[in-house]
């Protein structure tokens, strides 16, 4: 990594920034991986504790498309559309 580049001038940290620059790049990849490798720094560890994390992002994944289901029902129910409801 280049220091120069990932270094967040503090002229920087204070200026206002549009939403429609907030990215999800290799650079963000790359510094959290470099966070992993501080905090889990053993191998069983590691898989371990990634594996929990994907289980926590899968449990989250669940819990979001059950939620949709029930606003469906609150769309037909105010609609009053019997037929679509059963």
């Amino acid at each position: 990594m280049d220091n120069n580049t990932e270094r967040l001038n503090l002229y920087d940290a204070n200026e206002s920034v549009s939403p429609e620059t907030y990215s999800f790049g290799m650079v963000t990849l790359r510094r959290l991986w470099a966070i992993l490798k501080i905090f889990f720094s053993e191998h069983l560890c590691t898989i371990f504790i990634i594996l929990i994390c994907l289980l926590a992002l899968l449990e989250q994944y669940l819990v979001y498309n059950v939620g949709i289901i029930p606003s469906a029902f609150y769309k037909v129910l105010g609609d009053k559309d019997l037929n679509a409801f059963w």
